[in-house]
């Protein structure tokens, strides 16, 4: 039933006076649910995506010692290697889908503090310190969010630390790493 048949049906059986009074009080109660819904949907949001398209690309490394550099701010389409050729600084902690693919990575933290990998598909992300695997402080997978699909903040420290991606189904990843104010 339409709208406008809704109302004339209503309105045809029912005084003008309840039929107003109904009205309002639904559009009330819509005003106070929004109202009250609102902040917490904004809350959801992701706080900052990135918009950048990657233009550079590079090759992933097959092993620690010669890792990729990645320049924080600037995202880049790696090609990836086999899984099952990669030396990898520290086993990930999810084991590496089969046939799937993989590569290190390098940045030099400049700033101690929150930092995040953008990625634009779902493979597993792990970074190593010093020999020792950093924990994830967050993740998401925003949707809505421009061309990276998939959020890990971690909390780093000045120096150079390592990024293995590895269980990516195809043979290319595209990948931002930047400090979060």
């Amino acid at each position: 039933m339409r709208l406008d048949s809704l109302c004339k049906y209503l309105h045809a059986y029912w005084s003008v006076d309840i039929f107003y009074m109904v009205i309002t009080m639904k559009l009330r109660t819509l005003l106070i649910v929004t109202g009250l819904l609102l902040p917490l949907v904004a809350q959801a949001q992701p706080a900052a995506c990135p918009q950048a398209v990657p233009a550079a690309k590079l090759s992933a490394a097959m092993g620690a010692r010669d890792a990729a550099l990645l320049t924080p701010g600037m995202p880049v389409t790696a090609l990836l290697h086999p899984a099952e050729q990669l030396a990898f600084a520290l086993a990930p902690a999810r084991k590496p889908a089969t046939g799937s693919q993989g590569g290190l990575f390098a940045v030099d933290v400049g700033q101690a503090g929150a930092w995040r990998v953008s990625i634009n598909s779902r493979a597993w992300v792990d970074v190593v310190r010093d020999g020792k695997a950093v924990a994830s402080a967050a993740h998401a997978h925003p949707e809505g969010c421009g061309f990276f699909s998939k959020q890990v903040e971690f909390t780093l420290q000045p120096g150079r630390t390592l990024i293995q991606i590895s269980s990516n189904p195809e043979p290319t990843v595209a990948i931002m790493v930047e400090k979060l104010p």
